[in-house]
């Protein structure tokens, strides 16, 4: 694993330098995450955070209809470039990627 992973992977777990409070409805707050690693993997969000969008003023964001699971796979995968679908998470995974995108 290169250095920049590893280091990635540890701001994910430890939320050091997060500026997110992600929350998906029913779940509560998961790990924080940042925007400039989201808006990479993501146009939808890059675009949240920019701009004009009303939600690039804030750090708070609330999913809804959104799997806790499929979120936190997601997550894992943009920091580290380790896709981990237990059989279980490939749904969740695959209609919040829909729902993102």
């Amino acid at each position: 694993m290169s250095a920049v992973i590893y280091k990635r992977k540890q701001y994910l777990a430890t939320g050091e330098h997060s500026d997110l409070n992600i929350y998906v409805e029913g779940h509560g707050h998961i790990d924080p995450p940042h925007k400039l690693i989201l808006s990479i993997w993501s146009t939808p969000f890059a675009k949240m955070f920019s701009g004009g969008m009303i939600e690039s003023k804030s750090s708070n964001f609330t999913f809804r209809d959104v799997s806790q699971k499929a979120f936190t796979v997601m997550l894992h995968f943009m920091y580290s470039g380790e896709l981990d679908l237990l059989a279980g998470y490939a749904v969740f995974f695959i209609n919040f990627i829909n729902y993102v995108s």
